[in-house]
């Protein structure tokens, strides 16, 4: 495939299409620049408009070439850093690395400052610019060594496979080899729990029976809205923090941490008007310990799969950068939890959840450890053998939520101190560069999705 141009840019998009042509795979915009992100980096200055320069060149090669483009995820390319974003990112490493407050990994290297050169590297918003790492992602292949890797992902790091108390497992694997909704009442009838004496167990009895219940009254048959999704098959997360300090409220209220970090920088002006006050992110289920957040949930009504346009955003970005803000908010007020405290985030698209726990085990970058994706069980065959797993995990979680309760509450005597002495090491999220400053630019769950539909897939 040749192009009618000698540039650069435009050989790197040539190749691009013809790579795509061998595999008989659609070309969209966000997959080449997934692609070739350090190509389009050392091939652009990037003070310039990015997107519209290799936007420009995308679209000319693939009308020179007639070719069908995918313009679906055009929108995510709109989040461009820009030259005071970088500025801001690199003061935040480099105030972090003079410090001294850093990881050094196993093979001599700064976690803090390999970062730092990807992210100035990196021409769209990415995690690693609010100094927050997935060690999983591709973004560190050939930068970081295995070990290091390694030590990063495994470094005190939540785990989803602990055992659970012996009376609880022991209950949910009663049910283990029934498959068919009579043999599931029966074993639900031979048992009852105390809800205030066995809140554990009365969660577990309640929840498959709430399930069972899905079966016995075919309701899976219905048509589902986003709200169904949320309070009629994930019902069992909010529950289970019932019989703790933690709240855990749906309502879709606006998360206070969030938006302490959209208004960071507003202040009184002595020559323009004071900025207008931006609305944080707002999740659909909010767990909150006093008046400290330490999760939430994401709901979406669609399963298009963990590289969906909607699940891929919310995930990998916002809700990183949410999870972080409660990180932020819980350590500059118990700043000797760092090392301890955990926050959590339930990703659920339709059937399907996974969980996200961010944490701080060393140095000043916060990391991320997923879960498995799991699916929520739409046929009583599959009832024990799917529901059992995401009771655990949904319980495992909660496990480490109460852990970073007790370290709240066990935490020192702090004296008031003067305004602006800094408490945390961890340093705050950036905000979206290309965000507009409006109530609208942290929230991506206000849409009303009431009447649209979903069905289990046979």
């Amino acid at each position: 495939m040749a192009t009618n141009s000698i540039n650069p840019k435009y050989i790197l998009v040539g190749k691009y299409m013809t790579e795509c042509n061998d595999s008989n795979k659609v070309p969209t915009l966000k997959d080449f620049f997934d692609r070739n992100l350090e190509q389009i980096a050392s091939l652009t200055d990037l003070r310039q408009d990015l997107c519209r320069i290799w936007s420009k060149c995308f679209y000319e090669v693939a009308i020179q070439e007639k070719i069908d483009v995918n313009k679906e995820q055009e929108q995510s390319l709109r989040k461009v850093m820009t030259e005071e974003a970088f500025v801001e990112v690199r003061k935040k490493f480099d105030d972090a690395i003079k410090a001294g407050k850093v990881w050094r990994l196993p093979s001599g290297a700064v976690l803090e400052e390999v970062m730092r050169d990807i992210a100035m590297k990196t021409p769209f918003e990415h995690p690693v610019h609010s100094m927050i790492i997935n060690p999983n992602d591709s973004i560190y292949d050939n930068k970081l060594t295995e070990e290091d890797l390694n030590e990063i992902n495994d470094f005190n790091a939540a785990e989803f496979d602990e055992p659970l108390p012996k009376e609880l497992h022991e209950y949910l694997y009663s049910f283990e080899g029934k498959k068919t909704v009579d043999t599931l009442n029966d074993a639900l009838m031979e048992k009852h729990f105390h809800p205030a004496k066995q809140p554990d167990l009365f969660w577990a009895w309640n929840t498959i029976q709430e399930t069972v219940n899905l079966y016995n009254y075919n309701v899976l048959a219905d048509d589902f809205t986003e709200d169904d999704i949320e309070y009629r098959i994930w019902f069992f997360i909010a529950k289970c923090f019932l019989p703790t300090k933690i709240r855990a409220s749906s309502g879709k209220k606006k998360s206070l941490a969030s938006t302490v970090r959209h208004n960071q920088n507003r202040a009184l002006a002595a020559t323009d008007a004071v900025p207008k006050q931006v609305s944080g992110c707002q999740p659909d289920l909010k767990c909150v310990y006093l008046n400290h957040e330490i999760a939430f949930s994401e709901v979406g009504l669609a399963d298009d799969g963990e590289n969906g346009t909607k699940e891929l955003h919310e995930s990998k970005l916002k809700a990183p950068k949410m999870l972080k803000d409660f990180f932020v908010s819980l350590t500059n007020a118990f700043p000797s939890c760092i090392r301890k405290a955990k926050t959590a985030a339930f990703i659920i698209s339709g059937f399907h959840i996974s969980v996200i726990i961010l944490d701080s085990p060393k140095g000043s970058v916060c990391r991320l450890t997923y879960s498995e994706r799991v699916e929520f069980p739409t046929d009583p065959d599959m009832c024990v053998m799917q529901l059992i797993p995401i009771m655990e995990l949904i319980y495992r979680v909660r496990g480490y939520l109460l852990e970073t309760v007790e370290v709240l509450k066990g935490n020192k005597i702090i004296p008031v101190g003067r305004k602006g002495k800094k408490r945390s090491i961890i340093p705050p999220a950036i905000n979206s560069p290309s965000a507009p400053s409006s109530s609208s630019s942290g929230n991506t769950t206000t849409s009303n999705t009431s009447g649209k539909k979903l069905k289990p897939s046979n």
